[in-house]
């Protein structure tokens, strides 16, 4: 037998077909997990149960006060949305071996928890962490970053001891507004971003890309540890940047501070490291690059070596908040103001001391603050050299009690 169908009745079939199409391609289920349980447990879960791949489209939600435990050697695959509410708790085993492949959406406002979890976000995936969210991947676990991970003011991502983040590709994105605690290993890698509005603290760090802590953000370097800003790595600090006791940072690419940079320890720079603001150096500054200090340079017990320091006109070198003495191993050159405190007797206790191996060239400005009141016939050996040129062009020493001092 042989059927014959018109152009409309067609037509009409295959507008039919498309539509169911459609209509299953774009449909779209949201899965509530309630109560206490596992995630394969399907009596938590409503209107059934979504398996442990979220599709695209579909929306998993962890409910307000749920507790879903025992996500042993459980593969989590995100392709739709997967959201935590507040309050909320995902855990996993401490037997660690799990997964969490991220290619959709991840969102975050209660906690995420568990030692030794692989965590992948995928480039045009995005994760968000609310605030009082976190995501806690406790030891020996890692995440990589490809998309667009953002944490709210008031949420929390850490990472545990032997732990490691790596933040890759073009489009890589980390924006903290809270608090990273890492504990491990933070690689940045080239055309990616993290920019700290929040608190950071890292152990080591690898950075070939674009970090900026901003202004009114904390960036705490551990101590025993060491970061590399390597070439063509750009490092901008606006906020405060404090490298700890035993720790060593080196720039290799671009260090710009337009805040307050503190080093305890060791700041090794092979690039170009430009100072906007405060850099207070406490430890040790070995330079073999290039220096631009455009704003102050102070410290106490600080040594800068390995070049000529420069203080050009517009910069300041000071000698921290309380008196104290500074080094410099290889010259010192003053177009700028150097600012001395004179509280007492004694150098580098009671008062400024620079003290520079090789000559010093000077010119600018010497300014001179009096905390206590000197004796007639006092001096104060504010500066040694091994050679001098030239004077101060204007030296502000006030008097005290009709004592000038030249």
């Amino acid at each position: 037998m042989v059927h014959l169908f018109t152009k409309n009745a067609i037509a009409t079939c295959w507008i039919a077909v498309f539509m169911l199409l459609a209509a299953d391609l774009f449909s779209q289920t949201t899965y509530t997990f309630t109560g206490s349980g596992a995630w394969t447990d399907i009596n938590r879960w409503t209107p059934s149960y979504p398996g442990t791949t979220i599709v695209f489209g579909d929306q998993a939600i962890i409910a307000a006060g749920a507790t879903c435990t025992n996500m042993d050697e459980l593969d989590l695959v995100i392709a739709g949305t997967l959201t935590v509410e507040t309050g909320a708790m995902v855990t996993f085993p401490s037997s660690g071996g799990n997964s969490l492949d991220c290619t959709g959406s991840l969102s975050v406002q209660g906690t995420i928890e568990g030692p030794g979890i692989a965590c992948t976000i995928q480039a045009g995936a995005s994760v968000s962490i609310g605030a009082g969210g976190n995501l806690n991947l406790l030891d020996y676990s890692s995440l990589t970053n490809e998309g667009d991970f953002q944490i709210a003011s008031g949420g929390g991502l850490i990472l545990g001891f032997g732990s490691w983040l790596t933040n890759s590709g073009a489009g890589a994105s980390i924006t903290n507004g809270g608090v990273v605690d890492l504990m491990f290993l933070l690689t940045n890698q080239t055309n990616a971003t993290i920019t700290n509005n929040g608190t950071f603290t890292t152990d080591v760090v690898e950075n070939s890309a674009n970090f900026t802590n901003s202004s009114g953000a904390t960036l705490n370097i551990r101590p025993y540890v060491s970061w590399n800003n390597n070439s063509g790595g750009m490092m901008t600090n606006s906020g405060t940047m404090i490298i700890d006791v035993f720790c060593t940072l080196t720039n290799y690419g671009t260090l710009t501070n337009d805040g307050i940079l503190t080093n305890y320890s060791t700041l090794t720079n092979s690039g170009t490291l430009t100072n906007s603001s405060t850099l207070t150096n406490n430890g040790t500054l070995t330079n073999s690059g290039t220096v631009n200090n455009n704003g102050t340079y102070d410290g106490s017990g600080g040594t800068f070596s390995g070049s000529l320091f420069s203080n050009p006109s517009g910069g300041t070198v000071a000698l921290g908040a309380s008196p104290g003495c500074l080094a410099f191993s290889d010259g010192f050159t003053n177009a700028g103001t150097l600012t001395i405190e004179i509280n007492g007797a004694d150098p580098c206790t009671d008062y400024d001391q620079v003290n520079v191996t090789g000559a010093v060239v000077l010119g600018g400005t010497l300014n001179v603050t009096w905390g206590f009141t000197p004796t007639a016939g006092q001096s104060f050996t504010i500066m040694t050299f091994g050679g001098r040129t030239g004077i101060f062009a204007t030296a502000n020493v006030p008097s005290v009690n009709g004592i000038n001092f030249l």
